[in-house]
């Protein structure tokens, strides 16, 4: 009997797993699903091990030889892949393209090498692992690709959930058990920091389109997911303050808040809240002041959530498809083509570039700083 392995944390599990689960058991007679109890390579689980089977147990019914095993949850720990490998010799393990790129960085990666096979589901829209299929076959290992499914992520279905009470791409028993059993409401405090300064809805729904784009961003060029989700959320906080409104909550304004034009001030006053009332981190701040006018060399965060609110998916101008293509691959040259968009609009409607804009258009069309796609 072909039996294969495929761990991971599933939390939750979503469609991009259960498409993998329908294709290995395409390819296999058992597919042993393994949710970790702890990864190495992420932070604990939001949901217990016992909400994710129980999630599992919901998304595989009706799936002929899948089952789930709960032999890591109940050995508990962090889970070592090799070390489950030595439980179940007879296994091939499936892993992700992300997973494949890093293979050979496990923990015993040589007695995975020697001993299993690896099948390799690719994601629309991942990173290529061709370069590390290559030199794990090359150092001796057994490893190909077996096919791609569309790219899913858990980080994505849990914000979508917390904002939303909803996500189209988990099957629809998980989602119900996530509502039922309240899981996965750690970005709750957004939406009372928006009815606290006033959002309008428009503004509110822009700024969630802006999140789950910068986290698109974020996962492709290997930022903080975590940080640049939540400087998304937090970019347009003060776009309904006035400089009277923020005085009268606490704020000392900024010179550049006491100064700025009408529609750029919003960006200054937002990080002069997130800074001095939300304790926010520099990072944070700095993704929030610049988001309207950006800044030359700027840091990763703050170019994500940049580019993301200009790219959101309700943006609709003439050109927004080809910086958006070129957001996929190169990100400072999309951020040049943004800017040098943003100059021309402006000056063709007789309005004044801001400086910092204009300093921001000469840097990134100068400068060559490699920020790639991961690969």
């Amino acid at each position: 009997m072909r039996r294969v392995l495929f761990g991971g944390t599933f939390d939750p599990v979503h469609d991009g797993h259960v498409a993998i689960f329908r294709l290995l058991a395409s390819e296999y007679d058992s597919v042993v699903v393994m949710p970790a109890a702890v990864s190495p390579f992420k932070t604990s689980p939001a949901a217990s091990a016992e909400d994710r089977i129980a999630m599992l147990r919901l998304a595989v019914a009706g799936l002929d030889r899948v089952a789930i095993d709960g032999y890591e949850t109940e050995k508990g720990g962090v889970s070592y892949t090799a070390e489950t490998l030595r439980a179940y010799p007879d296994c091939d393990l499936a892993v992700g393209s992300d997973s494949m790129n890093t293979l050979a960085r496990w923990k015993d990666a040589d007695e995975i090498r020697r001993h299993t096979r690896v099948v390799v589901v690719g994601r629309t829209g991942s990173a290529s692992c061709a370069d590390a299929i290559r030199d794990w076959n090359a150092a001796g290992g057994r490893a190909e690709s077996i096919g791609a499914i569309l790219k899913a992520s858990s980080f994505e279905a849990r914000l979508r959930l917390s904002l939303e009470r909803h996500c189209d791409f988990l099957p629809p028993a998980v989602e119900a058990y996530c509502l039922s059993r309240n899981l996965y409401r750690e970005w709750d405090f957004v939406g009372a920091l928006y009815a606290r300064f006033g959002m309008k809805e428009s503004r509110i729904a822009h700024s969630r389109r802006v999140a789950y784009t910068a986290l698109d961003l974020a996962e492709r060029y290997g930022a903080d997911r975590t940080a640049t989700v939540r400087a998304a959320l937090l970019h347009d906080l003060a776009k309904y303050v006035s400089p009277s409104d923020a005085r009268s909550l606490g704020v000392r304004l900024s010179e550049a808040a006491e100064n700025a034009i009408d529609s750029v001030r919003h960006a200054y006053l937002g990080a002069d809240v997130a800074e001095q009332l939300l304790r926010e981190p520099p990072e944070i701040v700095d993704a929030i002041r610049w988001h309207t006018t950006g800044k030359p060399a700027m840091p990763l965060v703050t170019e994500i959530v940049c580019l993301a609110d200009y790219i959101e998916p309700a943006r609709a101008f003439a050109g927004v498809e080809e910086i958006r293509a070129l957001a996929e691959t190169d990100l400072d040259a999309a951020v040049a083509a943004m800017f040098g968009r943003t100059i021309r609009y402006l000056e063709r409607a007789g309005r004044a570039v801001d400086p910092m804009t204009a300093a921001a258009y000469e840097y990134y069309r100068n400068e060559t700083r490699g920020i790639r796609a991961k690969e």
